[in-house]
């Protein structure tokens, strides 16, 4: 038996409503980013096996910025960023379906973080189509979410996560909208120069991870098991669960 272990696409991140107080307030939303342990999450529920984010477009994929601004767990920052935004005995929800296991033990981390800053945070945990409908329709502060994009671009990404026209169900379920980075991400999208268009997202990354319409936590890898005699199988972080059948083989 191989157990293969691979850096996918996949991310887990949470959205937090940004058309609604507190999290209209730009320093509420940095210091909920401030207040997560990413560490303490990758290295304990995703046993290591994951990788914090720096930025929306993941790792492995053109448009990521190697040097991308990433959050650290520092609670009193995070605690002078409320005193900054004048906000005092926050009491908020977690919204959370168990379509991924990480969700629940990612909640309850954060919970017992923002206690120590004075937040009071409950879990709300609904069907995961509840979840779906509440996302879309705005209706909850944080919520949880996990994307692997169709094609390899960082439109995937940035021009689904950030375009206001995309607000809700569509992919903008921070119901986020910064006019700069909207016009960046449109630029990106009307050019073919690859170059220009990397450029472009990085540029907007750099205001989206300021702004922190998300919680940015972590890319998955992707763990697998197959007999010692299957050959030719190769690994595409595009495709989890879709195998090359055709130049697979098995040993005797």
């Amino acid at each position: 038996m191989v157990i293969e272990s691979n850096p996918s696409l996949y991310v887990v991140y949470l959205y937090l409503n940004n058309k609604k107080a507190p999290f209209d307030n730009p320093k509420v939303r940095q210091a909920i980013s401030y207040a997560t342990d990413y560490k303490g999450l990758v290295d304990g529920v995703m046993q290591g096996q994951a990788e914090q984010m720096r930025g929306a477009v993941p790792d492995g994929m053109w448009g990521h910025d190697p040097q991308g601004m990433q959050y650290s767990y520092d609670l009193e920052k995070a605690k002078q960023l409320l005193a900054d935004a004048g906000v005092s005995n926050l009491h908020i929800s977690f919204t959370y379906s168990q379509a991924d296991s990480a969700w629940e033990p990612v909640g309850l981390a954060l919970q017992a973080s923002l206690a120590e800053i004075g937040v009071t945070m409950d879990m709300k945990n609904v069907a995961d189509t509840t979840k779906r409908e509440l996302v879309a329709k705005g209706d909850y502060d944080i919520a949880t979410g996990a994307w692997t994009p169709d094609f390899a671009d960082p439109f995937m990404f940035m021009n689904i996560w950030f375009d206001p026209t995309k607000m809700g169900a569509p992919g903008n379920r921070a119901f986020y909208e910064n006019p700069k980075v909207t016009d960046l991400i449109t630029q990106a999208l009307a050019t073919v120069d690859q170059k220009k268009r990397e450029q472009l997202y990085i540029d907007a990354q750099k205001i989206t991870n300021e702004d922190a319409p998300y919680v940015l936590l972590f890319q998955k890898n992707d763990i697998f098991a197959m007999r010692s005699s299957v050959k030719g199988y190769v690994y595409n972080p595009m495709l989890i669960q879709v195998y090359n059948i055709a130049d697979m083989s098995k040993s005797e």
